[in-house]
């Protein structure tokens, strides 16, 4: 499953390069990733990818997620505020 990325580097060889690098050596990664390596030790998981992409594409659909969350909540708050001061009048 080696594939060549930027005319030289390989899947799996230092240097290499994927689409998920923002999220590589964030706490999150890690907890993915230490997440999909007990699966795969544990046979509940088999790999047909990279692991690096197969971690990335998680965090990035968890950071999605948090993002739409917190945007919930931010545009939420002014809302209530109004709403309370006009409660309180």
């Amino acid at each position: 499953m080696f594939a060549v990325v930027d005319g030289n580097k390989v899947y799996g060889q230092p240097g290499y390069r994927h689409p998920y690098m923002d999220y590589e050596g964030t706490p999150m990664w890690c907890w993915v990733r230490k997440g999909i390596r007990d699966l795969v030790n544990n046979q509940d998981l088999v790999e047909n990818e990279d692991r690096n992409y197969i971690v990335g594409y998680i965090c990035k659909v968890i950071s999605k997620a948090q993002k739409k969350e917190r945007a919930k909540r931010t545009s939420a708050v002014p809302y209530r505020k109004v709403r309370s001061l006009c409660k309180r009048q």
